[in-house]
């Protein structure tokens, strides 16, 4: 049995991932900033729930210190630039650029998106190196292998959380500790609503369940390729993203 870390855990994405290692028979310890979702994945998954500020770097030194002994850390808690509301245009005419965007739309995003991983990632991994074992495996998105001009602070995210996996994965392994990540397309989670699942779907846009992303999330796990990059959208079988090989002069 192994220690498995969901953040995020209470919903959608992280709730399917939960649910999925607890049948593999690994102990989860759920991690969200609604204690009463949290609470209740934590209960159907007879795991185990931590209250956590993912933006908040003394939390998780506080928290990784406490859980030390985790295999699998899935980074996964995540929000948009403007959680629950519309889409800033249609996808083939969007509004001007940034233009209903403030400053604390971004940084919340940011904090969620990126710091979130980031400040994980720092407290996790020197106790994975220090026992030469663990896995961690961040949610990025295919926003952050394309371009995605209706969230471009969104995409600004995920690319982020992109180059960090990339980058990590070979930094890493000398260690024996991996990283990783997923990349799902649109997945039917309370941060679509309704009106923008309907734009979606009418662009002709697939929207997988979250539980495809917690099948990739057993793949990533089980092939531990480090620094890889996995991504999941529609009916096609995830794989491995493969960038072009840069050309440097």
């Amino acid at each position: 049995m192994a220690k498995v870390v969901v953040t995020g855990g209470g919903s959608g994405i992280g709730a399917a991932i939960a649910h999925r290692f607890a049948e593999r028979g690994d102990h989860v310890v759920v991690v969200d900033i609604n204690t009463e979702s949290g609470s209740a994945v934590a209960m159907e998954t007879k795991g185990t729930f931590e209250h956590l500020d993912v933006t908040d770097s003394d939390s998780w030194n506080a928290f990784a210190s406490k859980h030390h002994d985790a295999e699998y850390v899935f980074l996964n808690a995540g929000t948009t630039t403007h959680p629950g509301a519309e889409l800033t245009g249609s996808f083939d005419t969007p509004s001007i650029p940034l233009a209903d965007t403030g400053v604390d739309a971004y940084k919340r995003v940011s904090a969620i998106n990126i710091d979130g991983v980031v400040f994980g990632a720092m407290a996790y991994v020197p106790h994975m190196v220090r026992r030469g074992s663990g896995h961690i495996i961040a949610t990025a998105s295919m926003a952050g292998l394309l371009p995605f001009p209706q969230e471009p602070l969104y995409a600004l995210t995920k690319h982020a959380v992109v180059g960090f996996v990339r980058s990590m994965g070979v930094a890493l392994d000398p260690y024996g500790v991996k990283m990783s990540g997923i990349c799902p397309g649109f997945v039917q989670t309370n941060l679509l609503t309704d009106e923008v699942l309907g734009v979606i779907r009418a662009f002709g846009l697939p929207v997988i369940n979250p539980d495809r992303v917690a099948d990739t999330a057993e793949r990533v796990v089980d092939d531990a390729v480090n620094g890889s990059l996995w991504y999941v959208n529609g009916e096609t079988p995830a794989a491995i993203h493969i960038p072009n090989d840069p050309s440097l002069i």
